[in-house]
């Protein structure tokens, strides 16, 4: 991490509520701005987030990084999110947009099964999958 992204933090880390720290990410990297988009992934992950905070991050970062490295975004939210409800926001994602869904299908897998640590996670990536087959079909 560099030390403009470790400034950004250590600054996230010392709001002390979880809604403003969120907005203020929101504002700093706003979704609609590729170059802070991709930044923003090298933040995220270092703090933690409460599961309503982590569906508001991936629902709006995952498609903003479109079509930057898809895999770099999942991993980014696989490293914190537990992986069912990640599947279940990047399924919804892919609904909307066929082309993100192919993206999203031909980066998830090896992505995604690296951090399955249950039979269940397994299953919501092959659910996931075969979302995205029917939806690129």
């Amino acid at each position: 991490m560099n030390e403009a992204l470790r400034v950004h933090l250590n600054h996230l880390r010392s709001i002390d509520h979880e809604e403003d720290a969120l907005a203020w990410l929101l504002e700093t990297f706003p979704a609609n701005d590729p170059e802070l988009v991709g930044k923003v992934i090298g933040i995220i992950p270092h703090s933690s987030w409460s599961k309503q905070a982590q569906l508001t991050l991936a629902k709006s970062y995952l498609p903003a990084g479109f079509p930057a490295p898809v895999d770099r975004f999942v991993d980014c939210f696989a490293s914190f999110m537990a992986i069912p409800r990640l599947c279940r926001v990047l399924s919804e994602i892919a609904e909307g947009d066929v082309e993100y869904a192919k993206m999203l299908r031909y980066h998830a897998r090896p992505v995604l099964t690296k951090y399955c640590d249950s039979p269940r996670s397994v299953e919501a990536v092959e659910e996931l999958l075969q979302k995205l087959d029917a939806r690129i079909s």
